[in-house]
């Protein structure tokens, strides 16, 4: 969901909220009706198929982690 406040000369203020599906719920409510109002754009997302989900691991994984010169997948508990 996004929200804009601008003036004709400048934009004041751009919010993007993110949340579970519950946030659509209580933007729907009464007392948040000046809110929704504002709110530009509202989506939501689908969980991933299988075929996306593996795709979505096999390109992470193969990833350099930041920092570190080689691949560090997963890190050791302590």
């Amino acid at each position: 969901m996004l929200t804009n406040l601008e003036t004709d000369q400048q934009k004041l203020v751009q919010v993007l909220l993110v949340g579970q599906p519950e946030l659509d719920g209580k933007l729907d409510s009464f007392e948040l009706r000046q809110l929704k109002q504002r709110v530009a754009v509202r989506c939501q997302l689908e969980p991933f198929c299988e075929e996306e989900t593996r795709d979505y691991i096999e390109r992470r994984l193969s990833l350099p982690v930041r920092g570190h010169g080689q691949k560090q997948r997963f890190l050791r508990k302590r």
